[in-house]
């Protein structure tokens, strides 16, 4: 009897409060504003708390695009987790018939120099 009242308890606090069961707060819409402005801080702690489900739902698709917005600004910690993410280590799949290409696409330019 104790378990299903634990859970109804659960689900009633979920129910009233959705913002916390979609991952959506003040401190986080605070962080992607920045994130979409281009804090590369903001972009890669974006990424990892959508690749590892920390405060936010976990989210492959998500953490993707932020890492790869900081990696694109030269973010090394973001580019060695793009990287990861794209090796499938951990038996992920994106479903990108290019995805070498891709990851060329935004390591490459980083590592040219103009004259």
């Amino acid at each position: 009897m104790k378990i299903t009242q634990l859970i109804s308890l659960v689900i009633l606090c979920f129910a009233f409060v959705p913002s916390l069961a979609l991952g959506q707060s003040p401190e986080i819409d605070a962080l992607k504003e920045k994130a979409e402005k281009g804090d590369v801080i903001a972009q890669f702690d974006l990424g990892f708390m959508y690749a590892n489900g920390e405060v936010v739902p976990e989210n492959d698709a998500e953490a993707v695009k932020w890492y790869r917005k900081a990696a694109v600004q030269g973010d090394a910690s973001a580019q060695y987790n793009l990287g990861v993410m794209y090796s499938d280590v951990e038996g992920r799949s994106f479903n990108h018939p290019h995805t070498v290409e891709q990851l060329r696409g935004i390591m490459i330019p980083l590592f040219i120099k103009p004259n």
